[in-house]
């Protein structure tokens, strides 16, 4: 534990501070939970040691909450953690600031009543989305993405069985959304990263370019447990492979044949 630690509470939050290191700055972050639930809006600042501090990051302080059932971040948060929401089966909707510049793997996962995801105006430049920050979403229908998201990993919308829509807002430079389907356009060619888990189509051909790019790769677990999907086309012209295009499948794979990958 760094000698720079402090815990201090406030309201039904437990806020700690901490350094990663002698030079580092302090992290301010919600740590733990004490509150009945329903809706709640975490705090803003803490006062640690007789000086105030902006918080800016949530913990892993709310996993397996069942009474939550609304969460408003205010601007100025930067980072939601690992696991910070996860399995918190009665959370339906949360608002996040356009400061935050990172939601971490499994930041939301397993929030089966989750149905509204807004994301505010952008104040951050950049956005990253891990792994399965918002797996296994089963209610959440649609989700607009902000236009400062940067970089995702892998498919971090897999097991989120009813999601039919998926747009990007104007001024994306670095994701596109062509028929709910969402690509990262931040290179010279276009790589398919997203595809809906409630897309009720049996068939998809890839399509040979997005904005203007070769759409050239696949991401891994972007098919991940569809149950519906029978056959998917690679366009001649478009340089997706086979194999590519089967890892995109993994798990699908194991679970059951495709009738076609052409």
């Amino acid at each position: 534990v760094s000698a720079n630690a402090a815990t201090t509470t406030v309201g039904d939050f437990t806020v700690d501070r901490s350094k990663s290191g002698y030079s580092s700055p302090y992290v301010v972050s919600i740590s733990a939970y004490n509150g009945k639930g329903g809706e709640i809006t975490l705090p803003t600042t803490a006062e640690i040691n007789g000086t105030e501090y902006q918080i800016t990051s949530v913990g892993n302080a709310f996993e397996g909450n069942e009474s939550i059932t609304g969460v408003t971040i205010p601007d100025g948060y930067t980072e939601i953690g690992l696991s910070a929401f996860k399995d918190c089966t009665g959370l339906q909707s949360v608002e996040i600031p356009g400061s935050v510049d990172m939601i971490s793997s499994s930041a939301f996962s397993g929030c089966t009543m989750l149905n509204t995801v807004n994301f505010d105006n952008d104040t951050a430049a950049s956005l990253t989305i891990n792994l399965g920050a918002f797996a296994n979403c089963t209610a959440l229908t649609s989700i607009e993405l902000p236009a400062r998201l940067s970089s995702t990993r892998y498919n971090f919308l897999y097991g989120c069985d009813a999601l039919t829509s998926i747009t990007v807002k104007d001024g994306a430079q670095k994701f596109a959304a062509v028929d709910n389907v969402l690509y990262n356009v931040s290179s010279d060619k276009a790589v398919m990263v997203v595809y809906p888990g409630g897309k009720t189509e049996t068939e998809y051909t890839i399509p040979t370019e997005v904005n203007g790019k070769a759409v050239t790769s696949t991401a891994m677990h972007l098919f991940r447990n569809n149950p519906v999907l029978k056959k998917v086309t690679n366009d001649h012209r478009t340089r997706v492979t086979k194999m590519l295009i089967r890892r995109a499948f993994m798990e699908l794979l194991r679970q059951k044949p495709m009738q076609s990958i052409t």
